[in-house]
């Protein structure tokens, strides 16, 4: 174990973490502090620099920086404000703060990060988002109010809907999202960022997702030329799988027969029983009907 520039080394593990005195320099400051407060933006700077000194030897360093960011970018300016100036600090920006203790600051980051073990490749249009992941692909549209968004914003918001499609799948694993935005690339790489508070937020939002589901991300630019089967899925919403029997005449079918054990082409919008298999991956879904074993199953 060595320590070099504020990091303790430790070769054996193969992680690095803030040395005890910067931990301490974390807890003095952030003692001091309390909701609706309001603090000089001299303070404020000094903390945000010292939680990007950590960002390469603490996991999620950025993402836990950027509510604190946040809240002084809302109320002052480097280029009008003054360093003496008081800024509030509002009750959710003091709680994230709480994040910054002795646990998550002595967890360590690896030296290196593990490969990817899967691949999900994403494309938005104006009109819906398409996603794939090995031979599974999902698609979906947008509704009327997201049509309106920014489509840097339905880049990223693409990836969201693609993460939590195939939650079954990655979940407890590493991912490699493939986009052809140079955008959303840089928001989920950088957790979020300092230009559109809007994308930081959606941003966040994929990463908070994913740690709940302990999945970790790393995003790739591609070429459009070299995704387009998920743009092709983001624009053809054809739905001509997307029917069901009328209520009642099922009905009919189930007293005569008696009702089925599990709906083997269904969606969660559409199945007729409690148990169901699906084209597309579902939390709730057994799975593909056509991967699926039927054996000693009334369907």
């Amino acid at each position: 174990v060595q320590q070099y520039l504020g990091a303790i080394i430790d070769t054996t593990k193969g992680v690095a973490t803030p040395s005890p005195q910067r931990i301490q320099n974390f807890n003095t400051i952030i003692q001091r502090m309390y909701p609706t407060q309001k603090i000089q933006a001299k303070m404020i700077l000094q903390l945000l620099g010292m939680m990007s000194s950590c960002i390469a030897i603490v996991p999620n360093a950025r993402l836990h920086m950027r509510p604190l960011q946040q809240c002084l970018a809302s109320q002052w300016s480097q280029a009008q404000g003054h360093l003496l100036d008081l800024v509030l600090i509002d009750r959710q920006t003091y709680l994230s703060l709480l994040w910054w203790n002795n646990i998550n600051l002595n967890k360590g980051r690896p030296f290196q990060d593990p490969v990817p073990q899967y691949v999900i490749t994403t494309d938005a249009s104006m009109t819906g988002w398409g996603a794939h992941l090995d031979q599974h692909s999902i698609q979906g549209q947008w509704n009327v109010h997201q049509t309106k968004l920014h489509i840097n914003h339905l880049e990223l918001l693409a990836v969201f809907q693609a993460l939590k499609a195939f939650q079954p799948i990655i979940v407890h694993k590493y991912i490699l999202v493939k986009t052809d935005n140079m955008t959303t690339m840089y928001y989920l790489n950088k957790q979020g960022g300092t230009h559109s508070t809007q994308l930081s937020l959606l941003a966040q939002k994929n990463w908070r997702w994913a740690i709940h589901n302990q999945i970790r991300l790393i995003a790739q630019f591609i070429p459009g030329i070299q995704n387009q089967l998920a743009d092709n899925l983001s624009r053809d919403h054809q739905q001509v799988h997307e029917w069901e029997i009328h209520p009642q005449i099922l009905n009919t079918y189930f007293k005569l027969w008696g009702t089925p054990q599990i709906d083997l082409f269904a969606t969660k919008e559409n199945a007729k029983c409690q148990n169901f298999a699906s084209r597309y991956p579902h939390k709730q879904s057994q799975g593909n009907a056509l991967w699926i074993n039927w054996s000693g199953i009334f369907a």
